[in-house]
């Protein structure tokens, strides 16, 4: 952390914080310095954000197909970008032909920042009123989304039954509910989460609920960091009364 260039992920990473909404995924293609370093923007922000090259983003999710996408430009469509409900992507500078690539793009609109030593942001062309946030149907129109860590609701309007998509990774742990009514979630080829819809407004709404086999395991993350701290406070502590005495 003492190089200079670390100060424009830094730099960017503050940008970018200032531009997301809680709505917004943020794709990072390359680093000022290596592309581990390009972790330090989901360290430094809390914005939901996505690296381009980490095999585990693009793959199946039950690892099936080890394909990844072959080069940038094609992560730069924009049916990649809204399949992935992708709404910010910044770009390191030093990586030139990717940004080439970005420039040409009509659906890539730069953003002007106060400082773009680090990244270069552009925020993807607006998905139209079938996408919101995560949440996309097709034939349809999503009026509202809210969206936090664990519920996500979204209110729908489509002319016949359909299938809502829900761009956040299936799990067990997530419920869903349409009008109030338990609804099952099935899985998309990509590992995103379907949930049916009838026809006229529906009110789609997602918890993920935390087991107690969660919260235990939880409880023994805490316990093994108290242990932890514990065990190297008290021989320094002891050290320094032998020391003193």
């Amino acid at each position: 952390t003492n190089q200079p260039r670390f100060t424009e992920i830094a730099r960017s990473a503050n940008q970018i914080q200032n531009l997301a909404t809680s709505t917004d995924r943020v794709m990072i293609v390359g680093s000022p310095i290596s592309e581990h370093a390009s972790f330090w923007i989901p360290a430094l922000t809390d914005v939901n954000a996505f690296h381009s090259k980490w095999v585990w983003y693009w793959r199946t999710p039950d690892y099936a197909d080890q394909t990844q996408i072959s080069d940038i430009s094609s992560a730069l469509n924009l049916e990649f970008l809204r399949t992935n409900a992708l709404t910010l992507v910044v770009i390191a500078n030093n990586y030139f032909d990717e940004l080439v690539v970005a420039y040409k793009k009509p659906h890539l609109q730069p953003v002007p920042v106060s400082d773009n030593d680090g990244y270069t942001v552009f925020r993807v062309e607006d998905a139209g009123p079938n996408t919101r946030g995560v949440v996309a149907i097709d034939s349809g129109e999503v009026t509202n989304g809210q969206h936090s860590r664990e519920r996500l609701r979204a209110d729908i309007f489509t002319s016949a039954p359909g299938t809502a998509r829900i761009a956040i990774t299936d799990y067990p742990a997530w419920s869903a509910t349409v009008n109030g009514v338990e609804t099952p979630i099935r899985r998309s080829l990509d590992g995103y989460m379907l949930v049916d819809v009838p026809g006229g407004y529906s009110a789609v709404v997602l918890t993920y609920d935390v087991t107690s086999v969660v919260w235990i395991s939880r409880g023994f993350v805490i316990v093994g960091i108290v242990v932890l701290v514990a065990a190297t406070i008290v021989p320094m502590t002891r050290r320094r009364r032998h020391r003193e005495s």
